[in-house]
């Protein structure tokens, strides 16, 4: 571990006080699957598959003893009798006799035809839920767009579980279509909510689902990857992620392995490099796994992956990444330039989640800035230039222009440079110890540049034994404002 008792670090650092600011885009899909009766004749149709379906049940469970036959059901709201813009409770009889109860949903919406749509931030949950269906759901497919301007955030149940979530993107009035792989073995209730806050309308059309089999093993994850995993050196772990498995026709058991830079676990509690998920009686198992980036970490990039398995021919990976943040350090002569962005410095907000430093200009002026105003809360927000060994040097200075405009530079309103020898690097500057460095500032506002020195030969006399960090600190009266900016030099 790399200690920065003896380093430079220049942080750079803002306040202000209260009072100053007053899934898979498709074409159009076609209404009728090749095994879907039509609406035009789908009443007849199903009555036929149903009466056929009781014949050919009775003759394979009196012959064959172990057999059951299972069949694939759809519904296109032909039956929907509400076809007002006017979001209503109620219910329908559907195709196969499913019966279709919705909650605050309008009907004058199409997809292919008839179609169903939900309301936004209703009271209660725009919803639609079917009546029990024998005979399990290996999988569940759908038609849906964003009715109007908000996106859609869909969640899909079944028993109760959440399977599914479908969104889009500004695409309003886009048809899209989802499928989800459900493997539930025992009846079922299918239930579609839009309950997440903000969500926008949807409409929703062409539901079809299939029966639940069994025979191969099969396993199916939410995502094949996951990134954005961090933490600062020293800091970890980091905070967890999820995503859901679900399989059918599985051993009675399923191993959940972490590779890598990772650890799993099946409660968001214990993590471990590997878990079991135990699967019921049916061969079916549905899991929530929880990751996150293990703690110990050297900075940089970290990778790995989640590989969920049922034996040694059925599994499916996760990708993992993610970065730990290690202190800056350079050595001299040094430049900061801010030529793209403020990679090459560390910042750090103590207090406002609003305002922040900021990389600005293009070519050869370019400038870090930060602005306090009109944020609505106090700032204080630090820049922090990497830590220098200035064990073997001596005369060291530091040069650089500033400018600010609005406002009086004073007590409360200031640009100040501060050093520290017991900051570590990363976190909180605030709880180390600074001590305030001269130099020359702007005597102005109106953002005009000066050039400032700082009174290095301070540091002489110590410099070949101690190492410093050395700050900026900006302030901002009540009802004034006050901004600053930090050129190359």
């Amino acid at each position: 571990m790399v200690l920065y008792y003896e380093q430079i670090r220049i942080f750079c650092f803002n306040r202000r006080s209260d009072e100053s600011m007053n899934q898979l885009n498709q074409t159009k899909p076609n209404k009728t699957p090749t095994s879907t009766p039509t609406k035009n004749n789908i009443n007849m149709k199903s009555k036929t598959i149903q009466l056929l379906g009781v014949f050919l049940l009775s003759v394979l469970v009196s012959f064959a003893g172990t057999s059951i036959l299972k069949a694939q059901g759809f519904e296109d709201f032909s039956n929907l009798d509400h076809s007002t813009s006017s979001y209503i409770d109620s219910s329908f009889v559907g195709n196969d006799g499913i019966t279709w109860t919705y909650k605050q949903s309008a009907g004058n919406q199409t997809i292919n035809g008839k179609a169903l749509t939900f309301g936004r931030n209703r009271t209660p949950d725009a919803e639609l839920t079917s009546s029990l269906i024998t005979g399990g759901i290996d999988s569940l497919k759908f038609n849906y767009k964003q009715t109007f301007s908000s996106n859609v955030n869909l969640n899909v149940y079944v028993n109760d579980v959440l399977v599914g979530n479908v969104t889009s993107s500004s695409e309003t009035s886009v048809v899209k279509n989802a499928a989800i792989a459900v493997f539930v073995s025992e009846d079922a209730v299918i239930r579609f909510s839009n309950e997440l806050n903000g969500a926008g309308q949807v409409t929703l059309d062409d539901i079809s689902w299939g029966s639940f089999e069994g025979g191969v093993p099969v396993l199916t994850a939410s995502t094949s990857e996951l990134d954005g995993f961090s933490y600062d050196l020293g800091a970890g772990p980091s905070a967890s992620q999820a995503f859901t498995v679900s399989g059918s026709s599985l051993p009675d058991s399923v191993s959940v392995v972490a590779t890598g830079d990772f650890e799993v676990s099946l409660d968001d509690t214990s993590f471990a490099s590997s878990q079991t998920i135990l699967a019921d009686s049916a061969g079916a198992a549905a899991a929530t796994i929880y990751v996150r980036q293990s703690a110990g970490l050297d900075g940089g990039d970290t990778s790995g992956d989640v590989t969920v398995s049922a034996g040694d021919e059925t599994s499916v990976s996760v990708t993992l990444s993610g970065f730990v943040t290690a202190p800056l350090t350079a050595s001299l002569p040094y430049a900061e330039t801010f030529a793209s962005d403020l990679s090459g410095v560390y910042t750090y907000s103590v207090s406002g989640d609003t305002k922040e430093w900021q990389q600005g200009g293009s070519g050869d002026n370019t400038y870090a800035s930060m602005n306090g105003f009109n944020s609505g809360e106090t700032e204080e927000d630090w820049m922090i230039l990497p830590g220098f060994d200035l064990s073997g040097t001596e005369g060291e200075t530091l040069t650089f222009t500033t400018a600010y405009n609005f406002g009086n530079d004073d007590e409360n309103n200031y640009l100040k440079l501060v050093y520290s020898t017991d900051y570590a690097g990363l976190g909180d500057p605030s709880a180390a110890t600074w001590t305030e460095l001269a130099y020359n500032a702007p005597t102005s506002s109106g953002y005009t540049p000066a050039a400032s020195r700082s009174t290095s030969l301070l540091w002489t006399a110590v410099v070949s034994t101690w190492h410093f960090s050395i700050g900026m600190k900006l302030g901002v009266i009540a009802g004034g404002e006050y901004r600053t900016s930090l050129w190359k030099r």
